[in-house]
């Protein structure tokens, strides 16, 4: 493939960090290369749906690696919010009393509508779009920035790369049982999630084996997106995947053959998945993590 394999001199880098372990790992190669020639901004966009340990790796990998991460937010008319990991969105009681008035995705679905899958427009908003405009506010030209993205090697047979991007895991020949031995044997911490959980609560990009086992062990992740649906979508909107709707995705749930995700945090070898289901595995672009510029 015709990838960017080193990065010029005269570009500054823009690390989208997601906040899973794939983007923490891209991470580490960019800054082992570039960290003393380059300017490196890194940026995590909190969609308001983050898991609270999402929000703890982010902060640890921060410390960790002795650097800056930007945490923004989307706010409404095309704005952004800078916040930390003190002052970061998160879900409370008044919120959910009050039909989410300070929600970031909430704001991003007023502005913009539901987003319903394959069409990420809330990756587009919340993270693309966002990063953007702080990189502008800062007196950076985004177009003269080199984006980093933490696609793997071993999903590249899914997605397309964009030869202007930098893509160190897939030039490495990263895969998932690589970084979790590295995240389970090199490191004094991981992200303290199931694999099958991923980021963004009930995300439109999750495969539907792994939004029945959200709906069979952690159903309140659903209730956001069921107050979008409700508010914004005559409670039919399908946001999933084969044209289903959060109540769809609770009936599946109920099927007992459809088993519950693996968590493949603890899969140490190249072994592929001899129970795969196109129907039921298949995940989106970002594969459940809303990897931006993806």
């Amino acid at each position: 493939m015709n990838l960017m394999r080193i990065i010029p001199n005269t570009k500054t880098i823009v690390v989208a960090f997601s906040g899973g372990e794939s983007s923490a790992y891209a991470l580490k190669l960019v800054l082992d290369r570039y960290r003393r020639t380059h300017k490196i901004i890194v940026c995590f966009c909190n969609t308001g749906e983050e898991d609270e340990e999402t929000l703890i790796f982010s902060k640890k990998i921060a410390e960790y690696f002795e650097i800056d991460i930007v945490w923004l937010e989307y706010d409404s008319k095309r704005g952004f919010n800078v916040v930390d990991f003190e002052t970061a969105y998160r879900i409370t009681e008044f919120e959910e009393q009050n039909k989410y008035p300070n929600h970031p995705f909430h704001k991003y679905v007023k502005d913009y509508g539901l987003p319903q899958y394959p069409n990420r427009t809330c990756t587009r908003e919340m993270k693309e779009r966002t990063i953007s405009r702080y990189l502008s506010s800062i007196g950076v030209m985004p177009r003269m920035c080199v984006r980093v993205v933490g696609i793997r090697f071993d999903e590249i047979a899914t997605r397309t790369p964009n030869p202007k991007q930098y893509y160190p895991l897939i030039l490495k020949g990263v895969t998932k049982p690589f970084l979790n031995n590295f995240f389970e044997y090199d490191m004094p911490f991981r992200l303290q999630l199931p694999s099958y959980m991923g980021n963004c609560g009930a995300c439109i990009s999750k495969s539907l084996r792994n939004l029945c086992t959200i709906a069979r062990e952690q159903p309140k992740k659903f209730k956001f997106f069921e107050f979008l649906s409700n508010e914004y979508g005559n409670s039919e909107h399908t946001f999933y995947m084969k044209h289903n709707t959060v109540e769809s995705i609770f009936e599946m749930a109920k099927d007992e053959n459809i088993k519950s995700g693996t968590d493949n945090r603890f899969n140490f070898t190249h072994q592929n998945d001899l129970f795969f289901n196109e129907e039921l595995d298949s995940e989106g672009a970002c594969a459940g993590v809303c990897e931006a510029f993806s």
